[in-house]
């Protein structure tokens, strides 16, 4: 709880794209029609909960705020930037800033991390990061109308997958 608390206090600013949840809708269905899931039910649990996270995130996006109780978001506010990149990021990279150091965390394409903060490479991907912002639609605060556009086209997917699978 307290690590939650702290993470929720630290301000970020992320960067998704079409595909950052679309992969995840993907995956899902290539579980589904593998055979890993034991029973429909426990597919249909997966499609929930990954719509009440997108609910919760559309709401921290509303709100600029992380929180793990909505009552609470105000602690926190300021605390959650959410853009929308047209550029396809086909990579996940995490950048963290300190007043004394640059840490840069780095996933291409599998569940393997690299971490470094060497000064250049740091620097050059905060750079890079600055560009892509700078190029991309913010929809937490204001732009609700986008907002509400960019998370419904998830929800859509999600549910034809869930009746999908309902359907078998």
């Amino acid at each position: 709880k307290e690590l939650t608390t702290l993470y929720n206090s630290i301000p970020i600013t992320e960067v998704w794209t079409d595909e950052t949840v679309l992969g995840n809708i993907k995956q899902i269905e290539f579980a589904w029609e593998s055979g890993v899931f034991a029973k429909k039910d426990d597919a249909l649990l997966i499609c929930s909960q990954l719509n009440q996270m997108l609910a919760m995130i559309k709401k921290m996006a509303e709100l600029g705020a992380k929180f793990s109780d909505e009552k609470k978001w105000a602690e926190n506010e300021n605390t959650f930037e959410l853009y929308k990149s047209d550029i396809n990021i086909s990579v996940t990279c995490i950048l963290a800033v300190t007043e004394t150091t640059k840490m840069c965390l780095y996933s291409p394409h599998t569940f393997n991390t690299m971490g470094t903060s060497n000064e250049t490479f740091c620097s050059d991907t905060e750079q890079w990061l600055k560009s892509i912002i700078s190029k991309s639609e913010i929809i937490s605060g204001s732009g609700e109308k986008q907002r509400a556009r960019f998370f419904n086209s998830f929800s859509e997917k999600l549910n034809l997958l869930e009746q999908k699978i309902k359907n078998v």
